[in-house]
């Protein structure tokens, strides 16, 4: 596997220990565990794109302040980085939504774009999803239960990588079974939750 040398290594601590407060403020889907998921899926399809390993991993590191740019601006400038890297770890993580991720060519936006994609797509985000929709959001559970599915289905129409697509599909194969079960135990489900939950 492709591996970054001992100066970009420290970048990516710098970088963790820059953004553990941000993290630390976050809800429990998108907090540091959340970051380490996102790393994980991030490195194994940049393997399989021949991606910038250093890119990929500091951007997924960084990927969840797409909800605050500003902050992601001052952070980049504490760093040790070059002005180009932070440029583009800017826009890796601008881009880094649905909705967005079209607007870039660049390989290593559409890697951390999946391997945050794959954190919904996967049976650990449809639970993570679920549970963040009824607690975080505080959503009535029929909609967490279909804004969950809505979310899952969004990112895997858009996800931008052939390695991320052939991750994704026995995962999504599983979610859909589940999905299937799911449909048969509503009634069952729906009636053991409490009036404020359903």
């Amino acid at each position: 596997m492709q591996s970054i040398n001992q100066e970009a290594a420290s970048q990516i601590e710098q970088i963790r220990q820059l953004s553990a407060a941000y993290y630390a403020c976050q809800d429990f889907a998108h907090n540091s565990d959340h970051v380490s998921h996102v790393l994980r899926y991030a490195e194994i399809i940049a393997k399989g794109e021949e991606a910038n390993l250093f890119l990929v991993q500091a951007g997924a590191c960084l990927h969840q302040f797409h909800d605050n740019l500003t902050e992601l601006n001052q952070l980049l400038r504490k760093t040790s980085l070059g002005e180009m890297d932070r440029e583009l770890l800017f826009h890796i993580v601008e881009v880094c939504r649905p909705h967005r991720v079209q607007e870039s060519d660049l390989i290593e936006a559409k890697v951390v774009y999946d391997a945050d994609a794959l954190a919904v797509i996967s049976s650990y985000g449809l639970v993570r999803e679920l549970i963040c929709n009824a607690v975080v959001r505080e959503m009535p559970w029929e909609r967490s239960v279909a804004e969950t599915k809505r979310v899952q289905q969004l990112f895997w129409d858009t996800l931008q990588t052939r390695t991320a697509k052939m991750l994704a599909g026995s995962t999504k194969e599983v979610c859909d079974l589940f999905w299937e079960d799911y449909q048969k135990w509503r009634g069952a489900i729906t009636n053991a939750l409490s009036p404020d939950v359903a």
